[in-house]
């Protein structure tokens, strides 16, 4: 009809949304006095005349902060709209901007829609969407939102940091990919744990992986340590190596005795440690393999 899909009861009765996906909603508008945070407004809430394009989605929410808005969208003239931290379209930065009524702070416009991709659990696409790692963690309150997303994943991560919506980008298979092609599975990593060129960094805490490969082929990974403190690797839950700043780059170079092999990688910190352990460079050899010294 010509209400909105959630109404609070009034400026001092806000609705509250928290870690929440707002999506297929029909209505004049969408949210009308509300008080959002860390929500995804998709592209599908259309008005009562089933128009996506344009349509009202928010009218008197002075607080929205570290939201993602996809598609084209407006605000009502009659209602204070404040902006902060968030993500949206250029189409909606285009019909927001030019309202008197809204506020913006810290907020990122897409240059295209491309930069503003999702998959299907609406997660933003790590490389496509400007919204990961893009989040301001000074407005985000664990103690009331929590410190997982709306499926539970942690909050914050790949260097810690959090993304703009209700759903964090997944760093698993991109960690996986970095590290290797060749039958690399990272099934867990410690929050701390960043992506960089070639490889993952990590700081403190573990990073853990099942590599999958033919028993008996050579394998080799490469290792650095920055800080004072130490790596330590486990081969199937059993002790394997320790390294440290002194071992300088090293290439590990071993036979896989089992088709799956699982590996742990922690990084204990030394005392004011401000540096970490790099991992990079896991291959299988299928071949010969030279060394030249």
């Amino acid at each position: 009809g010509n209400g909105s899909a959630m109404r609070g009861h009034g400026a001092g009765a806000p609705v509250v949304l928290s870690n929440c996906i707002v999506a297929k909603n029909h209505g004049w508008c969408t949210i009308y006095y509300g008080t959002i945070d860390n929500c995804t407004f998709t592209a599908d809430n259309e008005d009562q005349n089933s128009a996506v394009s344009g349509m009202t989605l928010l009218n008197t929410c002075p607080v929205v902060r570290n939201t993602l808005i996809l598609g084209d969208k407006a605000t009502a003239t009659t209602g204070s709209v404040g902006f902060s931290n968030c993500v949206f379209s250029a189409a909606t930065a285009n019909r927001v901007g030019g309202s008197a009524t809204v506020t913006t702070n810290a907020c990122l416009v897409a240059a295209t829609d491309d930069e503003l991709e999702i998959d299907e659990n609406y997660a933003p696409v790590i490389g496509s969407n400007i919204a990961v790692d893009a989040g301001d963690s000074s407005m985000y309150d664990t103690v009331a939102f929590g410190t997982t997303d709306v499926y539970g994943n942690p909050r914050a991560v790949n260097g810690a940091r959090l993304d703009v919506g209700a759903v964090e980008a997944v760093w698993l298979p991109r960690y996986s990919t970095l590290l290797g092609r060749r039958g690399v599975n990272v099934v867990a990593a410690d929050p701390a744990a960043e992506e960089t060129p070639g490889g993952v960094f990590l700081p403190n805490g573990m990073v853990s992986l099942v590599w999958t490969a033919r028993a008996g082929k050579k394998r080799s990974f490469t290792v650095s340590v920055t800080g004072t403190g130490m790596l330590v690797v486990t081969r199937g839950g059993e002790p394997f190596r320790t390294y440290t700043a002194a071992s300088g780059a090293t290439t590990e170079m071993f036979v896989g005795d089992t088709q799956e092999l699982a590996l742990d990688f922690e990084y204990v910190p030394g005392d004011g440690d401000i540096g970490g352990a790099y991992l990079s460079k896991f291959n299988v050899h299928l071949g010969a393999v030279l060394s030249f010294r």
